[in-house]
């Protein structure tokens, strides 16, 4: 199973957002759809693994690397790139893994 992030109108047009689990893109639209909501969107959540996210205090990460991450996030930012779309995208092309945990525990 899968988790998915949706965003959805009711039948009184006011937007939900939430989570729900299902095989595929496909059976989480209908999900949505017997509970008689209109999908917006219909996303894969990633998966954070915990292993990932741990960083020691005394493994430190480059201040190259750091700099490189703000002007990268902010030409991404200035462009009009949401803000979880531009970490993703950051992170994607980070050669350094253990700046890479510490962007996916953002």
């Amino acid at each position: 199973m899968t988790h998915f992030a949706y965003k959805a109108r009711n039948s009184e047009l006011k937007t939900l957002e939430g989570e729900l689990t299902a095989e595929n893109e496909s059976e989480a639209l209908a999900r949505l759809e017997s509970m008689g909501y209109t999908p917006v969107w219909v996303r894969e959540k990633e998966r954070v693994e915990a292993e990932a996210v741990h960083i020691p205090m005394r493994e430190r990460v480059p201040q190259r690397e750091v700099t490189v991450f703000t002007r990268q996030m902010i030409g991404l930012i200035k462009s009009g790139v949401p803000i979880l779309r531009a970490l993703r995208t950051v992170r994607e092309q980070c050669g350094n893994p253990k700046f890479a945990a510490v962007l996916v525990s953002l």
